[in-house]
């Protein structure tokens, strides 16, 4: 099942982050799922947003250090 959920998300290499609607993907068995409660944008996520390094994929909602809360987890994960 799907599920459509809001982002913050840069939309294109010129833009400036935007509130936005993404769909997120169907649980993977070795997934684990969960809501973010707090996120870093570091230096990296800023050339990415910017497609520094030329293989970024919009819309892309950056930020890589984050805290969050495990609401699923795939029938295959053991840990989290």
């Amino acid at each position: 099942m799907t599920e459509k959920v809001k982002a913050i998300a840069a939309l294109n290499a010129g833009s400036h982050l935007d509130t936005t609607t993404i769909t997120r993907r169907t649980l993977n068995p070795d997934d684990v799922q969960f809501d973010i409660l707090y996120c870093g944008i570091c230096h990296s996520d800023l050339h990415q947003m910017k497609n520094d390094f030329g293989h970024s994929v919009y819309p892309m909602v950056p930020g890589h250090e984050i805290v969050g809360k495990v609401t699923a987890v795939g029938s295959d994960v053991t840990k989290f």
